[in-house]
């Protein structure tokens, strides 16, 4: 039976230095880890009696035995280690060791029955629950609630799977110290506040938690085991806790690869290796429904086995029938895999609040040391009476963005506390981040020299830092390192660090990684002592993954210094920075010198991905904007834009524009504004007469087969842009007008888009909205003289939508065809394997010419479904239908007979709409 990684962990800090090379360390450690020989799956060869080890352990530390024979560990040897720290007790510490080995001991003879007694199996849950503690309850210390937004699918629904889009029709600043959250459901759509997201996570079975690098996934999950924790052994008893009497188990995936070729590994028993004492009665407690699993990093996870079986699907079909489960990752990295587990919620970390850093730092550093550097941070009453006021007018985001300056409502006093924060080194906006707030107040309490402003910085500080520490100690016992050898290390970890990007992953075997250093095992050896990497027997990784992107950046570097491309660090799919993602941004920040640093990556990166290199510069921690784009790295980033429109893959087409509508340098006709500031709408002329509607039996939810006449009318070739859309909402005689309301719902503000680029359609609008904007254009344009008096603008029926489609010949899809073809609409093509391609957003409008109509109207299907101006009522609820489908769905709902019935008060990122001119009615003439 394996001890539990926490005191796995413990032993191994504990070893002193002259055992981490020997054999002796291997033996104990191994001893530790694999302590019974019954569950032992992989035995480290020079073990014979893994759980001999164990006991001889126990004994040693028992007997205070003094010397060091026969590969026995001296007790005082161990005691001189622990002596070296400060404010450490070696003598209990020992002790407690002694304790913690004696009653794992007592717990294996327990658990290798097979049959237990509720008091047997309670006596090793709570040992389980001992280890948890014991290796997470300084979390409970430093822990504060996060903020974050939360969408949830409720119901298993068909794939029309509207819980991703998320509904804007009310928005809540989520800046608070205790965590607040928007809880979607997935039949209706519409977000609900939650109060404090480690509350929120206890009430929910199932769950995704995302976030950025450093943000607190790990940490929450860690915190969250400690809270279920208490729940068991009956320290909190409130509703909640009613709800959450679950056993925790952390499972940390980025350690499972599935094995070797030669021995793979399923990952139920990756699950066992990690549950301990618990792992034989794995299928009893599952049965019960007593766990729940907090698996952490998913990103760091490798996607396939070592023979190409998907680890993914491993872990899903694991879940599939759990009903309690927790599971973290990169929110750029998340791909949806969990999305058919089904109640599902997802949350998303946000930053810090400046009330929350101020927090964090008191209780890292004390209340006085905290309270210090809040203020060499620029914080003050002031600062803080600034935030709230921005709160207040529900625009937080105002606070971080210095390029906007002071808004008119603030005062004197807290504009200039504002000023003061955004000058100088603007540590603060930095400390938005958990971890890096973590390194900032490491940094601060050694008070050596000044503290950094960029990540770079910081982490070059920090390396420095646990360096120095381990030098000391190394000095301490006679064992002084040589010169040189902080920074051989650090060139030993520059190479940890290629070999773990060339795999594409963030672990490396013992042999991988030392074979990355030249053989030489003292190199990763000083890098554990020094908590660089983590070392757990057989694996190598990185105490924490942006370690692992910050000595990536000299791999970068090497490579940008040398003139050499940048294309082979993204190969074929180059829009996707992948496992560079936060390397790039690193690299900028580490250059520094202002914008000049970053601008000079963004020119190099700019022929090999111009939308990574652009993202380089706009995610830098000094708050770099557009306004900082340089004009010769302006001119790269276009002419590789431009070069790549025509890239065959859609993922790449669409990564090209992105950049040009960043660049404001999308000039073609129909997507953007005219010199007045007006849409300036492309018209394809649809010829009136007979038409055939309905009747194809593929389509979802068409209508019936009917003949139908129309009159002559010209539809716009694509949805309406956020560029057109805007110019209705910044026009003072736009969306504000109440006249265009008239008979409408008007919202009581408009809803931000998921999705602000110029040349994307506009989506989270409803059909009350839809209409208000043709009545406005409908006037502007007749004030121009661009249309006629016995013209209007407004949504296409039902009917000229599908005529316009289909044609006089009734096309199946647009562009013809009785089949979808993979590539022609932005649409899901793998759910149902009708395609390689799932953009899983919106593009710029026509970028599918292939999926054009011969007339020449781009998008009728997928990128938005589309608002028409028909509507029905069905069991006494207003409906109003559409069509197209969205990136959202797969092809049947982007079939031109397709039809979808939706609120008209619903605003989801997968609604939108385009326009007619038509002549009016003749009663309304």
């Amino acid at each position: 039976m394996a001890l539990t990684r926490t005191l796995y962990q413990t032993i191994t800090a504990a070893l002193p230095e002259r055992f981490r090379d020997a054999s002796e360390r291997k033996r104990i450690v191994n001893a530790a880890f694999y302590g019974d020989p019954l569950l032992d799956a992989c035995p480290p060869p020079d073990v014979g009696n893994p759980h001999r080890y164990t006991a001889e352990l126990v004994r040693v530390l028992d007997n205070e035995r003094a010397e060091t024979q026969d590969g026995k560990l001296s007790l005082l040897v161990l005691l001189d280690y622990l002596a070296t720290e400060p404010g450490r007790d070696p003598d209990s510490e020992i002790a407690a060791l002694a304790d913690r080995l004696r009653n794992h001991q007592r717990a294996l003879e327990i658990a290798r029955k097979e049959n237990l007694n509720p008091n047997e199996l309670e006596e090793l849950i709570h040992h389980h629950l001992d280890e948890i503690e014991h290796g997470y309850a300084r979390m409970a210390k430093e822990y504060v609630d996060l903020a974050a937004s939360q969408t949830e699918r409720n119901v298993p629904l068909p794939r029309n799977r509207y819980a991703r889009m998320a509904d804007t029709s009310e928005r809540l600043d989520p800046a608070h110290l205790e965590l607040l959250g928007l809880h979607q459901t997935a039949e209706a759509s519409v977000p609900s506040p939650v109060d404090n997201v480690r509350e929120a996570l206890l009430k929910t079975p199932r769950g995704v938690l995302l976030g950025e690098p450093g943000s607190g996934k790990s940490w929450t999950m860690w915190r969250l085991a400690l809270e279920y924790a208490a729940i068991w052994r009956g320290k909190r008893r409130d509703s909640v806790a009613d709800r959450a009497l679950l056993i925790p188990v952390v499972i940390r995936l980025q350690e499972f690869r599935g094995g070797t070729k030669e021995r793979p590994q399923t990952f139920r028993a990756f699950v066992e290796g990690e549950l301990g004492v618990l792992a034989l009665h794995l299928d009893r407690l599952r049965r019960e429904q007593r766990l729940i699993f907090l698996m952490d990093a998913l990103n760091e996870m490798p996607r396939k086995g070592p023979r190409g079986a998907d680890l993914v699907a491993e872990v899903r079909n694991f879940l599939r029938d759990e009903p309690h489960f927790l599971i973290s990752c990169r929110v750029r990295d998340y791909r949806d895999d969990l999305g058919s587990l089904r109640p599902l919620a997802q949350m998303t970390l946000q930053s810090l609040t400046p009330p929350q850093i101020q927090q964090m730092l008191r209780l890292r550093l004390g209340d006085e040391q905290g309270a210090a550097l809040w203020a060499e941070m620029g914080g003050s009453p002031a600062l803080l009476d600034f935030w709230q006021k921005v709160l207040d007018k529900n625009e937080p985001q105002r606070f971080w963005q210095a390029e906007k300056g002071v808004p008119s409502y603030t005062s004197v006093g807290s504009d200039a506390a504002w000023r003061k924060m955004q000058s100088g080194t603007r540590l603060m906006p930095l400390c938005r981040n958990p971890f890096m707030s973590f390194l900032v107040s490491r940094i601060y309490q050694t008070g050596e020299g000044a503290l950094p402003s960029s990540r770079a910085g910081l982490f070059g500080d920090f390396v420095t830092l646990l360096l120095g520490r381990e030098a000391k100690l190394a000095a301490k016992r006679g064992e002084p390192w040589a010169e040189g050898r902080s920074e051989t290390i650090q060139g030993a970890l520059v190479e940890v660090a290629r070999a773990m990007q060339a795999a594409n992953g963030t672990v490396l075997s013992r042999q991988e990684a030392v074979a990355a250093v030249a053989e030489d095992e003292g190199l990763i050896a000083d890098a554990v002592a020094a908590n660089l990497l983590v070392d757990n027997g057989s694996e190598i990784r990185f105490a924490h993954q942006l370690l692992q992107d910050y000595f990536a950046l000299r791999i970068l570097l090497e490579k940008m210094e040398a003139g050499e491309s940048a294309a082979g660090f993204f190969g074929d799919a180059w829009w996707e920075a992948g496992i560079w993602r936060e390397t790039v941004v690193m690299l900028g920040e580490f250059l520094g010198e202002g914008a000049a640093g970053p601008n000079r990556v963004a020119r190099w990166l700019a022929p090999a991905s111009p939308e990574v290199a652009l993202e380089m510069i706009l995610r830098n921690g000094a708050g770099l904007t557009l306004d900082d784009v340089e004009a010769a790295t302006r001119d790269a980033l276009l002419d590789s834009a431009h070069a790549k429109r025509s890239e065959a893959n859609p993922h790449g087409r669409a990564a090209a524009y992105r950049v040009l509508a960043l660049l404001d340098a999308d000039d073609r006709r129909g997507i953007g504004v005219d010199e007045r500031g007006l849409p300036d709408i492309a018209w394809v002329p649809v010829e009136g007469g007979p038409y055939t509607i309905g009747g194809d039996e593929g389509a979802y939810n068409p209508l019936d087969e009917q003949p139908v006449r129309l009159e002559g009318f010209e539809m716009e070739k694509y949805p309406v842009t956020n560029a057109q859309w805007n110019a209705f909402l910044n026009d003072a005689n736009g969306y504000e007008n109440v006249g265009w309301w008239d008979g409408l719902e008007k919202p009581s503000q408009p809803a931000e888009p998921s999705w602000t680029y110029s040349n994307h359609p506009r989506e989270t609008i409803n059909w009350y909205e839809a209409v208000a904007f043709c009545r406005w254009l409908t006037a502007r344009k007749r004030v121009v003289g661009e249309i006629e008096a016995w013209q209007e603008i407004r949504l296409p029926t039902e009917a000229e939508w599908e005529a316009a489609a289909r044609g006089t010949e009734g096309r199946i899809y647009p562009w013809g065809g009785s089949e979808y073809e993979g590539g022609y609409a932005n649409v899901d093509e793998t759910e149902r394997g009708e395609g390689p391609y799932d953009l899983r957003q919106t593009s710029a409008v026509g970028i599918y010419p292939q999926g054009d109509t011969p007339e020449g109207i781009s998008d009728m299907s997928g990128n938005v479904w589309e608002w028409t101006g028909s509507r029905s009522e069905g069991d006494g609820v207003d409906i109003t239908w559409l069509r197209g489908g969205s990136w959202f769905d797969y092809p049947r709902y982007a079939r031109a007979a397709s039809r979808f019935r939706g609120n008209p008060r619903n605003r989801l990122n997968g609604y939108g709409f385009r326009v007619v001119l038509a002549p009016l009615s003749r009663a309304d003439r």
